[in-house]
C-alpha cells in the first residue's frame, strides 16, 4: 500500500525543520562556549550558562530522536511506526521548548553580564 505524496512531504518538512533546529542548537552551544572563554573573569550567574547548555543539549538529542524516527517511518511508509504519533508530537514539543528555554536563559545571562 503506497502512501500519498502528502505523507512523504510532511515527513520531509519535519526532518528539515529538525535539521535546522539541531544546527541552531549546535551553533548556540559553540557561541556560548566562545563567549565564556573571552569573558571568563567578570561573569556573573555562571549557573545560567550551564542550565542553558543542558537545555540546548536536550533539544539536540530529542531532535535527533525525532529525525531518526521520521526516517524510519518514512522508510516503512508509515505502516508500522517506530513510535506512536502522540509520542512524536511530545518529542517535537519538548525539542522546541528546550530550545526556547535555552535561548531565554542565555538572553537573561547576556542582559545581566553585558548591559
Amino acid at each position: 500500500m503506497e502512501k500519498p505524496i502528502d505523507y512523504l512531504e510532511k515527513n520531509k518538512l519535519v526532518y528539515d525543520f529538525f535539521k535546522q533546529l539541531t544546527t541552531l542548537n549546535t551553533a548556540s552551544i559553540l557561541i556560548i562556549i566562545n563567549l565564556i572563554g573571552k569573558f571568563e573573569t567578570a561573569i556573573k550567574w555562571r549557573f545560567i550558562v550551564t542550565i542553558s547548555i543542558v537545555f540546548f543539549l536536550l533539544s539536540l538529542f530529542s531532535g535527533f530522536i525525532t529525525m531518526f524516527t521520521t526516517v524510519i517511518d518514512t522508510a516503512n511508509a508509515g505502516e508500522d511506526p517506530i513510535i506512536p504519533s502522540n509520542a512524536r508530537v511530545a518529542l517535537i514539543i519538548l525539542s522546541v521548548g528546550f530550545f526556547i528555554f535555552g535561548l531565554l536563559l542565555i538572553s537573561i545571562f547576556v542582559l545581566r553580564n553585558f548591559y
